[in-house]
């Protein structure tokens, strides 16, 4: 069984932040591993992410996606606005709550892809969608 945990790498020269939630980790830990992770991150507003789900078992509820976006909001206070995050999930529940997760972190392009080499060629390319 492959053990739940979030795990962050910072590609400083990209400017990508590389965030995989694996196994099944609850939103409690998404939530405080995700933030203390991005607080560590010297101005992690200028940063785009990729947000990998392939491998990811767990739940986040809408509460817990909801204070995650005011906590992001909080660390970053509107810095990151025009910064993209590629979300990588075939999952349909996560693709259906693409419009209520574009609201939590307003400011941000936020987008699903299939693959993750998708995700990061859309995030190099510039391109909006």
């Amino acid at each position: 069984m492959t053990r739940a945990r979030v795990t962050l790498t910072v590609d400083r020269d990209a400017r990508i932040i590389f965030v995989r939630y694996i196994g099944d980790v609850d939103g409690e830990t998404i939530k405080e591993s995700s933030i203390s992770q991005f607080s560590d991150v010297e101005n992690v507003w200028e940063y785009d992410a990729i947000f990998d789900l392939r491998r990811f078992d767990g739940v986040l509820l809408s509460p817990e996606v909801q204070e995650l976006g005011e906590r992001w909001r909080e660390l970053v206070s509107s810095r990151d606005a025009g910064r993209r995050s590629a979300i990588i999930t075939s999952d349909p529940f996560l693709i259906a709550r693409l419009p209520a997760t574009r609201q939590r972190f307003p400011g941000r392009i936020i987008e699903i892809f299939a693959t993750f080499d998708e995700g990061l060629e859309w995030l190099r390319s510039g391109k909006l969608s």
